[in-house]
């Protein structure tokens, strides 16, 4: 019963992985067509391409246990939790700061959530990506230390990104990167909001994942 189970989570998080690994390719051809490149400056498309990776390596395993019954790295599920961890900041980040900046109301959500590849990288992959996580992929066991593991890619984000602000090499990409243009007690609040939040989110996503993973 404990193996059927397992088994099913199993399958039904290999089909998550692969439509998911399907809508980040299609966001990565809508980006090239619509800009001529894929603009790595940008925490939406590093997170969505870390998942893409993620999710490719995850789907493998996954083929891997279902054929064989060779259980899934503790390595692996670390890197999938990382790729949730990851777009659920770019989710809330787009709900709660980018979507209000663009102002017009609830068009300004409809823009950022909806249009084109937005569609893709802001909603469709990070949604996927989190209930994937979250619902179907409970083994193996990641303690609540990992999530100060999950934060890492958002933190080294952070602080290149501020630095390059800083030596002027790019501006942004996003208002709140801008130190150079705003108080600095705001660059800190900024930086606390965001690396603190990802922290959060990343810690909630491991009590969501560790709920039922008895019952398998």
């Amino acid at each position: 019963m404990q193996n059927t189970l397992k088994i099913k989570r199993t399958k039904t998080a290999l089909a998550f992985n692969l439509a998911i690994i399907a809508c980040e390719i299609a966001a990565i051809i809508i980006v090239f067509f619509k800009i001529g490149c894929y603009p790595l400056v940008y925490y939406t498309e590093d997170s969505n391409l870390f998942a893409l990776v993620a999710c490719a390596v995850m789907a493998g395993f996954q083929v891997r246990y279902l054929k064989s019954g060779k259980e899934i790295p503790h390595s692996v599920q670390m890197f999938k939790y990382m790729a949730a961890a990851v777009l659920s900041v770019t989710f809330i980040v787009v709900l709660a700061v980018l979507s209000p900046m663009r102002g017009d109301g609830i068009n300004g959500w409809l823009y950022m959530l909806f249009n084109k590849d937005f569609t893709f990288l802001h909603t469709l992959c990070p949604i996927l990506t989190i209930l994937s996580f979250v619902l179907f992929e409970k083994e193996p066991h990641l303690n609540t230390k990992s999530a100060f593991t999950a934060t890492i890619p958002t933190l080294i984000y952070a602080i290149v990104l501020i630095i390059l602000n800083i030596v002027g090499a790019i501006d942004g990409p996003y208002p709140f990167l801008r130190v150079m243009n705003q108080p600095l007690y705001m660059s800190f609040v900024w930086f606390i909001v965001i690396v603190g939040g990802a922290f959060f989110l990343a810690l909630l996503l491991q009590k969501l994942n560790s709920t039922g993973r008895k019952s398998k």
